[in-house]
């Protein structure tokens, strides 16, 4: 007998509230579907930075300070130049 009154209340329900509750559930998984869909793009930009950035043994070396003498000293001072660029 119990089925049978769940049978009824289920029939007695208004059809716009299934619909309202499936189309809400609908709007949850396609937000849910598109913020994995942008964390899956993210993470495929990082790997491909990470692949072509260089992530090899070899690093960036920074380019050795010349070395002047006293006459190319005096003459870069005086034309105002900074030393070690």
């Amino acid at each position: 007998m119990m089925e049978n009154e769940n049978k009824e209340e289920i029939k007695d329900q208004p059809q716009e509230n299934i619909f309202d509750k499936a189309s809400a559930l609908y709007d949850r998984i396609k937000a849910e579907n598109d913020r994995a869909e942008a964390i899956q793009k993210r993470n495929e930009e990082l790997a491909a930075r990470n692949l072509l950035g260089g992530k090899s043994d070899a690093s960036i070396q920074p380019e050795p300070v010349k070395e002047i003498e006293g006459t190319e000293y005096i003459k870069k001072i005086q034309q105002g130049f900074r030393l070690g660029v």
